[in-house]
């Protein structure tokens, strides 16, 4: 299985919120023997009061987290 871990990933849940929800994440995706590549974590790297975040805590991030544009910037895949 492959790693790989994103730094400073900008998340932006405005639109789900209605409110200025942006906030920068460690985000860890990992492939599995199919190729696939899935999120695997997600730690906040700042607070957050309206998305209920707080610095260094893990989260569900969703399915907002475009896989393939963090393997782009990232990897250059």
């Amino acid at each position: 299985m492959k790693r790989v871990t994103c730094e400073g990933v900008q998340l932006d849940y405005t639109n789900l919120y209605g409110e200025n929800v942006v906030f920068d994440a460690t985000i860890t995706l990992s492939r599995d023997d199919d190729g696939e590549w899935h999120v695997e974590s997600a730690v906040a790297e700042e607070d957050n009061e309206v998305f209920g975040v707080k610095k260094g805590e893990q989260f569900d991030p969703g399915d907002t987290i475009d896989i393939e544009q963090l393997l782009s910037d990232y990897l250059g895949e």
